[in-house]
């Protein structure tokens, strides 16, 4: 098993241009046969939507928000949910919002209203990086690394070539200065 602890920094430490790729390779693990990433394309970009899964209706919006101001992600949200919902109308089941930074009451409270808005319609999801840390640590170590492109686990490495050979054994004997230092016994 993988230190939770090392995966949830790895996904914090995520930069913004990075995150989508990151959510990409964690979604299409987590729904291999239903994820369907999408990329921003000519005027209309991703039409609110980073990726979606066809048949349960849920569509995922990427966000590296770590050090955004509280009022930019909290309009990123508003403007993610209802674009998406213009765009994709009643196919959109579970809005999921992934971000790398644990959402502060204020963000969380928006959040909230916002699920009282459209509670009738759909489910809003937060992804942050607890949430993210424990899907990961449900996977195989492979499938993590795969994930958070880093190397956790250590059991194939080849060890230091100093380390393959047991050091030769010494006779007391041989050592110089061993009666001088020790002593007549």
């Amino acid at each position: 098993m993988i230190d939770p602890r090392i995966v949830e920094d790895s996904i914090k430490a995520i930069d913004a241009a990075h995150f989508q790729a990151f959510c990409d390779r964690l979604l299409i693990t987590l729904y291999p046969d239903d994820f369907t990433p999408v990329r921003a394309g000519g005027r209309r970009g991703d039409m609110k939507n980073d990726g979606y899964c066809v048949g349960s209706g849920r569509f995922f919006q990427a966000h590296a928000s770590r050090g955004e101001a509280l009022a930019k992600i909290k309009n990123k949200i508003e403007t993610d949910l209802n674009g998406c919902l213009q765009h994709w109308g009643d196919a959109v089941k579970t809005f999921v919002y992934i971000t790398n930074d644990t959402q502060v009451g204020e963000v969380e409270h928006h959040i909230n209203t916002l699920r009282q808005t459209h509670g009738h319609r759909l489910s809003i999801e937060t992804w942050g990086p607890l949430r993210l840390s424990n899907k990961l640590n449900e996977l195989s170590p492979e499938q993590v690394e795969y994930i958070i492109e880093r190397r956790l686990t250590v059991a194939d490495r080849p060890r230091h070539p100093h380390y393959l050979t047991p050091f030769p054994a010494i006779n007391p004997d041989d050592v110089i200065g061993r009666d001088t230092a020790l002593g007549e016994l």
